[in-house]
């Protein structure tokens, strides 16, 4: 017996590292499902109507049903609301089923630059949305400029549920919920409108803000809660 002692406690450690892997795995939340947010986001938001086709300059974002390193992304939806005669805003919902340390959510900041901007300003704002703990939704506001203009860019980015203004944000909220025994999902929501002048910003970044909170408040309660925890 003595002679096989090593090679059975060898076996033995290896049996309780390998039960103790299987039920450290995280598995997917209560949100894994595909929320299907192309059929779910109402035409007419308060005094702004979905315009069809969409007018957008680009999503700078990238989407696959099998997310991988560069598309982070199973469900992209694009929409250009429009009020009156002048105001468009270029919204943006880019959903990714599972966020992991190489397969997650790009800050705008990231694909704006990739796409050739600079960006002019950034700053932050909160909004008039509450998330299930009470707390309000602080978006990120981002002034971009490239050769035909200007972007004011309003966004904020959820992972399970957390909400990160940076990649490093984005990681340790990954790595909590792994802790949990969790794989979360994610979202970049992303409302903007293109500028003449970066004079135009601050009005157009308070257009925005408030197109996002009445979007919001027009979903039904199961999109929501895709969209804010």
């Amino acid at each position: 017996m003595r002679k096989y002692f090593r090679e059975i406690l060898l076996l033995a450690i290896l049996l309780v590292t390998a039960v103790g892997a299987h039920m450290l795995r995280p598995a997917l939340g209560r949100y894994a499902d595909y929320p299907e947010l192309e059929k779910k986001l109402p035409a007419q938001v308060g005094e702004w109507q979905k315009l069809d086709p969409t007018f957008n300059d680009g999503s700078y974002v990238a989407v696959s049903t099998d997310a991988n390193l560069a598309q982070p992304y199973n469900e992209l939806t694009q929409r250009t609301y429009q009020r009156g005669s002048h105001d468009f805003v270029m919204l943006v919902l880019a959903w990714g089923q599972q966020q992991k340390q190489e397969v997650k959510i790009h800050n705008p900041e990231i694909c704006y630059k990739a796409n050739g901007f600079q960006l002019v300003r950034k700053q932050i704002s909160p909004l008039q949305i509450k998330t299930s703990a009470g707390s309000t939704i602080v978006a990120k506001q981002v002034l971009a400029q490239d050769m035909q203009g200007y972007e004011a860019v309003t966004y904020w980015v959820r992972v399970g549920d957390h909400y990160t203004e940076s990649s490093l944000q984005t990681r340790l909220s990954i790595i909590e919920h792994g802790l949990r025994g969790e794989i979360p999902d994610g979202i970049l929501v992303r409302a903007s409108q293109r500028l003449r002048s970066a004079e135009q910003a601050d009005a157009a970044f308070k257009t925005t803000q408030q197109f996002l909170e009445t979007f919001y408040a027009a979903l039904p309660a199961t999109t929501q809660a895709y969209l804010v925890r």
